[in-house]
Parts: C-alpha cells; sequence; structure tokens
C-alpha cells in the first residue's frame, strides 16, 4: 500500500520528480569525478607519503650513482648500506639499474630496460598489472615482471637473461611471474622535471609504454639477483628518498645535495618543498569541482524539500482518509519517504550509467572513474542527505496536523 501509493504520487509530479532526479545524478556524477581523480592520483602518493611528509631528500640520478669513476663497474654504489656512508640519512629507497641482455645464444641479444628493487620498495609499491602478479616473498627461484613487450613472454614463462656482473657476464633463467599494464607508473626510471606544479611526488615515476619506449622493462627483486653468483652489479640509480632525522641541520643537507651531485645526482628536492607541491596537485581539481558540487547539491535539496512539501500538501486529504482506513500516521509520512527512495534510486541508476559511458567511450580520455570504497562512500552519503532533507518538510507538516482538523477543513 505505501509503495502503491508512492508511484501514484511520482506519476502526479511526474515532470518535477524527473528534474530533481537528472539533478541528483548530475551532482553525484560530478562528485564521482571529482573523487575518482583525487584517489587516482593518490595511488602513487601514499606508498611512499611518510617519507614526502617527513624531512628529508628527493634525488634524481641521471647516472648510476658511483664514487667518480662512472664507467668503472668496480666503483658503483650498488646499495643503501654503501650510499649511507657518504651521506647523513638515516634510511634510504632506491632503484637500481641492472644490466642484462636476452640470451639467444648470439652475441647481439637485445638489451631491454632493467631495474631492481629493494624489499622495501616491492612491499610498498606495485604498478597496475595486466596479469600474472607481483613478486613473492622468500621465492627461490629468480622471479622478474615484464611491461608489453614484442618477445611473447608471459606470465607463467621461463626465460634465459645474460646478467652483467663485475668480471664477466652471468647467464640465468627466470620466471616471468607478472606482465605491466601498457602506461602503468613505474617506481624508479628518469623521468625529466614537469615544473607545472613544481617538484611534485610524480618525479618518482615514469609512465612506461612500450610503444614508446621501442623496449620491454624488467623488473626484478635486488634481493634475488644479490644470491647470484658472481653476484650482479645493480647501480643505484633515478629515482632514490633520503629520509633524515627531523631535528636535522639544514646545513646538513646541503652538504649531502653537494655530495650527492658529484655522484650523479642531476638534481635533488627538499622533500618538504615536494610535499608542499604534490598536495596542491593532489587537491587540484578538488578545489575546482568542489564549489559546483556544492551548488548543485543545494539546488538539488532545496527543490526536493519543495516538492516533498507540495506533494505532502496536496495529499494531506488523502492521508487523512487513509487514516480512518487503519493506515498509521507514520505509515503516511513513510509514504513520502518511499518516495524520495524511488527517486534516489533512478539517481543512482543513471550516475552509473553515466559512469560507465565515461569509462568505456572517448570520454575517458578527459575523465577517469576509479571505483572504490571512497567513491561508494560519497555516493552513499549524497543520497542518505538527500533522503533526510526529502523528509525534512514532509514530517514538519504531519506532525503540526492531525487528521480531525485535516477533514474539517476540507
Amino acid at each position: 500500500m505505501i509503495w502503491k501509493t508512492a508511484l501514484k504520487t511520482l506519476r502526479r509530479n511526474l515532470g518535477l520528480n524527473l528534474l530533481h532526479v537528472l539533478q541528483m545524478a548530475a551532482v553525484m556524477l560530478v562528485s564521482a569525478v571529482m573523487v575518482s581523480a583525487i584517489c587516482i592520483r593518490y595511488q602513487t602518493y601514499l606508498p611512499f607519503q611518510d617519507y614526502f611528509e617527513g624531512e628529508g631528500l628527493f634525488c634524481k640520478f641521471s647516472l648510476p650513482a658511483s664514487d667518480g669513476d662512472f664507467y668503472n663497474l668496480a666503483s658503483r654504489i650498488t646499495s643503501a648500506d654503501e650510499l649511507k656512508t657518504y651521506i647523513s640519512a638515516d634510511s634510504v629507497l632506491a632503484a637500481h639499474e641492472v644490466f642484462a641482455y636476452v640470451d639467444d645464444g648470439s652475441e647481439n641479444g637485445e638489451i631491454p630496460y632493467a631495474l631492481s628493487y629493494d624489499e622495501e620498495i616491492i612491499k610498498r609499491y606495485q604498478p597496475k598489472l595486466k596479469s600474472g602478479r607481483w613478486f613473492s616473498e622468500n621465492s627461490t627461484a629468480l622471479e622478474l615482471v615484464i611491461s608489453e613487450n614484442d618477445y611473447g613472454w608471459n606470465a607463467g614463462d621461463v626465460v634465459s637473461l645474460s646478467i652483467a656482473a663485475e668480471e664477466r657476464n652471468i647467464s640465468v633463467e627466470a620466471t616471468v611471474v607478472g606482465v605491466m599494464e601498457n602506461g602503468a607508473e613505474v617506481f624508479g626510471m628518469f623521468r625529466s622535471r614537469d615544473q607545472s606544479y613544481g617538484d611534485i611526488y610524480k618525479l618518482a615515476y615514469y609512465s612506461f609504454d612500450f610503444g614508446i619506449e621501442g623496449k620491454p622493462l624488467l623488473l626484478f627483486s635486488y634481493d634475488a639477483l644479490s644470491k647470484l653468483e658472481p653476484m650482479p652489479v645493480q647501480s643505484i640509480y633515478s629515482s632514490v628518498l633520503l629520509s633524515y632525522a627531523a631535528s636535522t641541520d639544514p646545513e646538513t643537507l646541503k652538504q649531502d645535495q653537494q655530495t650527492l651531485g658529484k655522484m650523479g645526482c642531476a638534481f635533488s628536492v627538499d622533500l618538504t618543498e615536494m610535499d608542499q607541491n604534490s598536495k596542491q596537485y593532489l587537491y587540484q581539481q578538488l578545489y575546482q569541482l568542489l564549489p559546483i558540487v556544492a551548488v548543485l547539491l543545494v539546488l538539488v535539496l532545496v527543490s526536493s524539500i519543495s516538492s516533498s512539501a507540495l506533494a505532502t500538501r496536496r495529499r494531506l486529504r488523502d492521508y487523512a482518509m487513509f487514516y480512518l482506513c487503519g493506515m498509521q500516521w507514520k505509515q503516511c509520512a513513510a509514504v513520502n519517504f518511499c518516495q524520495a527512495l524511488l527517486s534516489g534510486a533512478g539517481a543512482i541508476l543513471l550516475t552509473g550509467l553515466g559512469m560507465l559511458v565515461i569509462r568505456y567511450t572517448a570520454l575517458s580520455e578527459k575523465f577517469l572513474i576509479f571505483w572504490n570504497g571512497y567513491l561508494a562512500a560519497v555516493l552513499a552519503g549524497m543520497l542518505l542527505l538527500y533522503l533526510l532533507f526529502s523528509m525534512l518538510m514532509p514530517m514538519m507538516m504531519l506532525h503540526a496536523v492531525t487528521p480531525n482538523s485535516i477533514l474539517k477543513s476540507n
């Protein structure tokens, strides 16, 4: 009875209710784009947030880290502990360059890009994978993750590689455990500075596109390669995060920056400055879209209150008759709630349809939809707010009158 009455009320004010549904769907869709933009940007910020928000330096090595002789493999800086002997950092997170080529039985095997990661980086960050998995802990086999490639390598394949050690190359077999999505954000490849927002956390990453690069990227575990005999050369390269104690003297940071510059660091940035720039970049779309969302939401809430009040006033006599027929006064109020709930459900359906259109059409090049718990929570909160305001005026009107007074006045 309640749902049937709610449907009749919706049909009697069909035009106005459709307008509310479209307005609410528009608010939700704009909110979904805004929340998605923030969440997508946060994906690569959060794994190293404690470093970015702490005291320290971000360094970009354009050459493999070395104590001065960049062409001598023996002089390369190959571990975080070794780098810390030259500077005052408490901890170091670094990518490592690996010299590897495809072992096809000839001397002309292709040389792909290759990096190795410390265990800490492997635990903190995983690029998007098209298939397979990320590195496993304590694996007895040498594992690698590869970008899109023209080798025909897929997850599960066992491949032959030759990797450079100090005195000679060593031949190894590695298991491909995962294949990255094309364009995945990879930690540690060299990226030029973009001053649009200043130096931000994205400097630590590189969007690897196989079609542009022309050859694939191989990723290894630093610890796994270190177990090989002889141990391959894994030079610290590109992105390096250095963490210092909070009480570190600024002069110490300047001295370390000079030292790192002599070791192949193209530039270094104070993490405090980088984090400030990063926060501005992260919230950019929030600042742009939030006023639009606020105005649309206020418009929807005001119109929903008005239409609910209008529908309630038109049906006061009907509610009084329902009361005489045995319906409780609270059930009469529930009719308005069901009406708002049906409108909200319609708005959710239209929002979902809009998000699908954005995701699977050319609009995805300009707007991204990131499905996660934050987006669901925001949409649920907006729906709850809509239902609450839709019930506000009808409840006040019904509590201000009685069935007898309504019948006497009519």
